[in-house]
């Protein structure tokens, strides 16, 4: 009996303590798990994946959730398998190749008594590739889904404003990215500030769910915000040259000519080129021209809009101008050129003499005169014009043979002291009686 009783007791124990037993094997289940987008057209744009697990017990203090993340791309930078993650949250992957990927989340439970069980979703995303056909939910009049013959087409309107900021929008676009001036995938709408540095086309293209796609491009010019105003009917572009100097003043060999380009009409800014004798690109050239002769040069003007007109001009290069006889300056025993001799002959009469002895200067021109006959006062001083003679026949100037003459004074002078002290002494020792040995 009192077994029965102990049996009794330990069943309405186990009954009792069962469900709370068996409850602590708990089981954990994903709740959530998607990517955003599932479909880009670029490898390398992002992906965002997002999920969210939980246990089905979610008295029990002990339990401790955890998630594995497997597959996707292993050559993305941003990998996600291998990965242990918290039971909620996101994480950003870059796909590398274009293909379809699958990305799997596992999460299992487990406290500090007991062991629980797992879940596990898989996703798929799609780069580059279009996402098979979803199989609509039934309805009480089903709207079959576009067969190969029926597709929806996208339509895209890219436009910008003065400030360089691109806008668009779009309809029935399921992906959009943008290509030329920019790059990477774009939202179905919206706008963006854009930095030419010259003039760029911007291409936005969007594709369907069907996979048909539309592009609408935007030209933004760098220096403007619209394209150039065309220049009206009657102002061509024209195009002449000018000369500096210009006639009758003709250039000669060694003077420098400027020539100069002269534009009408047509819209600014201009170019430049020149051709013939002259080259360049600048409005003016200048040139130093070393022959004679007529001189051909040609200038092409380019206006913004791309015309051209040219314009010719000629000058005629002369010799160089004979150089100046300079005036003689000769002056009274004065050599010019080493061949000139110049000497005064009767003041104020100057008569200049080459090496041949050909006159060649007379300043003033002398008139004939009857030379008068002598006085006897005339004759003396000619007499004393005899230290001319003696320096022609050394054949020195006269400026020379004053100099002698002074010095040829002083020694005799010296000679004469000499003697006066000889005499002296002489005169003293005759006196004095002593013998003079």
């Amino acid at each position: 009996m009192k077994n029965l009783l102990k049996i009794s007791l330990i069943l309405g124990i186990f009954i009792v303590l069962a469900p709370i037993w068996v409850g602590s094997a708990h089981a954990v289940v994903i709740s959530a798990f998607s990517a955003a987008p599932e479909y880009i057209a670029v490898p390398g744009d992002s992906i965002t994946l997002r999920w969210s697990a939980a246990p089905t017990n979610l008295q029990d203090p002990y339990a401790q959730i955890r998630c594995y993340g497997s597959g996707g791309d292993p050559y993305d930078s941003r990998r996600w398998g291998g990965f242990e993650f918290d039971p909620s949250g996101s994480f950003t992957v870059t796909p590398t190749k274009i293909q379809e990927y699958s990305y799997s989340l596992t999460c299992d439970e487990s406290s500090s008594h007991s062991v629980g069980s797992s879940d596990q979703k898989t996703i798929k995303v799609y780069v580059g590739v279009l996402p098979p056909n979803p199989t609509p939910y039934p309805t009480a009049n089903p709207t079959p889904y576009p067969t190969s013959a029926q597709y929806i087409y996208p339509s895209v309107n890219l436009y910008s404003n003065t400030n360089n900021v691109l806008s668009w929008n779009t309809s029935n676009a399921y992906s959009c990215y943008a290509s030329n001036g920019w790059s990477g995938s774009k939202n179905l709408n919206g706008s963006e500030q854009v930095y030419p540095y010259s003039t760029t086309i911007y291409t936005l293209t969007c594709t369907s769910y069907t996979g048909q796609q539309a592009s609408d491009s935007e030209t933004i010019y760098a220096s403007q915000y619209y394209p150039p105003t065309p220049t009206p009917v009657g102002q061509a572009l024209g195009a002449a040259c000018d000369i500096s100097p210009s006639s009758p003043t003709s250039p000669r060999i060694g003077s420098t000519v400027t020539f100069s380009a002269v534009e009408s009409g047509g819209t600014a800014p201009y170019y430049y080129s020149w051709s013939g004798e002259v080259s360049g690109t600048s409005k003016s050239v200048s040139k130093t021209f070393s022959t004679t002769g007529e001189k051909t040069t040609t200038v092409r003007i380019t206006d913004a809009l791309g015309r051209t007109a040219s314009g010719t001009c000629n000058t005629n290069v002369l010799a160089a101008a004979p150089a100046p006889t300079p005036k003689s300056t000769a002056t009274p025993g004065q050599v010019q050129g080493a061949t000139t001799v110049c000497k005064t002959v009767n003041v104020p009469v100057t008569v200049c003499v080459d090496s041949n002895g050909k006159i060649i200067e007379t300043t003033p021109s002398p008139t004939p005169t009857q030379k008068p006959t002598p006085t006897p006062t005339e004759i003396s001083e000619t007499e004393t014009d005899g230290d001319s003679f003696l320096a022609s026949i050394f054949n020195v100037s006269d400026e020379t043979w004053a100099k002698i003459k002074s010095l040829l004074k002083w020694y005799l002078a010296i000679l004469a002291i000499i003697l006066f002290v000889a005499i002296a002494y002489f005169v003293i020792k005759r006196v004095t009686g002593k013998e003079v040995k």
